[in-house]
């Protein structure tokens, strides 16, 4: 315990265990680095009051689920670490991210020497397909909250701020974000952007980059730079659809064998040119489909192809989130081709729901699936109580546990 340096928590349900990790933390006295993922906010406080006492505590990162009522005494607790360098927050819901007063306020009276301040804040509205409602839209937004961090305060310090803001289909999204704190480890390729506000195209430093993010194939194209150490993808919803030479084309900026994570937010990929994407991508762990994959023709021809086959032997994912809603035979052809899973998040229906949960179960008795966690989204009380009585009455599975955090339902074995 007294070696412990790095500690991490993303499993909502660790919390709730009568022993648990969290209610030792204070003991881990050559802690260093501490993530809280999925945390709810009543135990916060808790945890908080526990990292006080250890002295070389300098990282933490924490992503809630829900909202906190009391964002001050959070932001007390936390400037009372004594040895803390580091501090990255992700909160739900929390307009404050943009009220300049209060980062004022607060990095004057508690933090003055404070040299890296980096911030995003995104929102989404549902567009209303108008010529008024884009002329408000492209005028009102991004004046108000730029405007008001261009004071002498964020200047003299050297933090200056953008806004990125584009309309895929139904949705108009609007990125608040600091511009080059320090070596930023995401890259935008925007491609045409309606503002000035997109990330440097034309900056050269591109070692320190993580994560690549096109928004459109266009911007693919017509880029010129490599990003020798990028290890997470996101392809977005202006995607068009994909050309024959698109694994060659994207492996010309990116090391396709050298991902990890890749994130679809364009709905124009079949699920056959996702199938051959990843072949193409051996050492993908992370799956994020945020708008889904067309299923074109009959799903056991799909299973019986080739590249299916190929991908089903060579993949190594083993976290899997699927945002949008899918058949129960789509699910099935997806949880199929990842041997490894062991994390899953689903959107499905009430109606597939059973059947999900007893092809989950099958799959791990007969050990084709290393599976321990599962999410549903949209879930409701009704839900929970379900699946409960479906895993008692035909004995699915022994050791469980179920909990519904805000509209989400954790099923962990």
């Amino acid at each position: 315990m007294h070696r412990i340096t790095s500690f991490r928590v993303s499993n909502p349900m660790i919390y709730d265990l009568n022993i648990s990790p969290t209610d030792m933390i204070s003991k881990f006295l050559q802690l260093k680095r501490l993530l809280l993922d999925q945390i709810e906010s009543i135990y916060m406080e808790k945890i908080l009051l526990q990292l006080i006492s250890l002295p070389f505590l300098t990282s933490l990162t924490i992503f809630t689920v829900d909202c906190i009522k009391n964002i001050n005494a959070l932001y007390l607790q936390i400037f009372n670490l004594p040895a803390l360098k580091y501090c990255q927050l992700s909160l739900k819901e929390d307009s404050s991210y943009v009220d300049n007063q209060k980062w004022e306020e607060l990095i004057s009276s508690y933090i003055p020497n404070l040299r890296i301040f980096d911030i995003q804040h995104e929102n989404c509205f549902n567009s209303i397909h108008s010529s008024t409602n884009n002329f408000l839209f492209n005028q009102s937004v991004p004046n108000v909250q730029i405007n008001k961090f261009t004071s002498s305060f964020w200047i003299e310090r050297g933090w200056f701020f953008a806004q990125q803001h584009n309309q895929p289909k139904y949705t108009n999204r609007t990125i608040f974000y600091s511009t080059n704190p320090y070596r930023r480890n995401t890259y935008t390729l925007c491609g045409q952007s309606e503002e000035k506000t997109c990330l440097n195209i034309h900056d050269n430093n591109l070692k320190s980059v993580r994560h690549v993010h096109i928004q459109n194939k266009k911007a693919m194209i017509n880029y010129n730079y490599y990003f020798p150490n990028a290890i997470a993808l996101t392809i977005d919803d202006d995607f068009t659809k994909s050309c024959d030479s698109f694994s060659t084309i994207l492996g010309n900026i990116i090391p396709l064998k050298q991902l990890t994570k890749l994130i679809i937010e364009s709905s124009q990929f079949s699920f056959r040119e996702i199938i051959e994407l990843l072949c193409f991508m051996p050492n993908i762990h992370t799956l994020i489909f945020l708008s889904m994959p067309k299923f074109k023709g009959k799903y056991h021809i799909i299973k019986q192809s080739e590249k299916f086959q190929l991908l089903s032997n060579i993949n190594t994912i083993t976290d899997m989130t699927i945002i949008g809603s899918l058949k129960f035979e789509e699910n099935h052809l997806l949880i199929n081709s990842c041997q490894h899973l062991q994390h899953l998040v689903i959107n499905t229906t009430i109606d597939d729901l059973e059947l999900d949960i007893r092809l989950l179960s099958n799959k791990y008795h007969c050990h084709t699936l290393h599976y321990c966690s599962l999410c549903i989204l949209n879930a409701t009380t009704y839900w929970a109580v379900k699946v409960k009585l479906l895993i008692q009455s035909e004995k699915l599975l022994n050791n469980y546990k179920l909990k519904l955090v805000g509209s989400n339902l954790y099923l962990w074995w």
